[in-house]
């Protein structure tokens, strides 16, 4: 950005020196406005960097697996209230338990979960499949598999 240098003004009536200043502060507004379509515009591009970049984080990884974080394919949060889940997908399986069936699949989950409200990012069925996986294991698993899935059929659930 340019700087405004005083205009000698030359004549006795002041006329000529005015018409330069106007000329100066036209100028000056000219390249104000290029510098403000030009902030306008990476604005928005960062912006739109931001929402790409938002819709894709996972969470930190200290050596373990993306099983060990409750979070896992469930990285939005709900702003707008319509869930009436936690952000944490476990934590919104488990609060089901009682409404499932006594033999269920992911997919029962699945759409259990999605008719609530839940919000997901990424692959939701891969999201709850892997937290059902989780739940079936551990300290104090929450479920145990009743049948192993095998040839493209889907593990069956039971609650403990």
């Amino acid at each position: 950005m340019s700087t405004i240098k005083p205009v000698p003004d030359a004549s006795v009536n002041g006329d000529p020196g005015i018409d330069r200043a106007i000329a100066a502060i036209q100028t000056v507004k000219r390249e104000l406005q290029h510098q403000l379509e030009n902030l306008t515009a990476d604005c928005e591009a960062v912006a739109r960097a931001e929402q790409l970049v938002l819709g894709h984080q996972f969470p930190p990884s200290n050596g373990s697996s993306p099983r060990d974080f409750d979070t896992v394919g469930t990285l939005s949060c709900d702003t707008t209230g319509d869930s009436t889940f936690p952000n944490g997908l476990r934590s919104a399986v488990c609060e089901l338990g009682a409404s499932l069936p006594p033999r269920f699949t992911a997919a029962d989950v699945l759409l259990q979960l999605q008719a609530r409200g839940f919000k997901f990012t990424g692959n939701p069925a891969a999201a709850v499949r892997d937290g059902m996986y989780a739940l079936c294991r551990g300290k104090s698993p929450r479920f145990r598999i009743s049948e192993t899935g095998k040839g493209g059929k889907p593990n069956l659930y039971e609650r403990f």
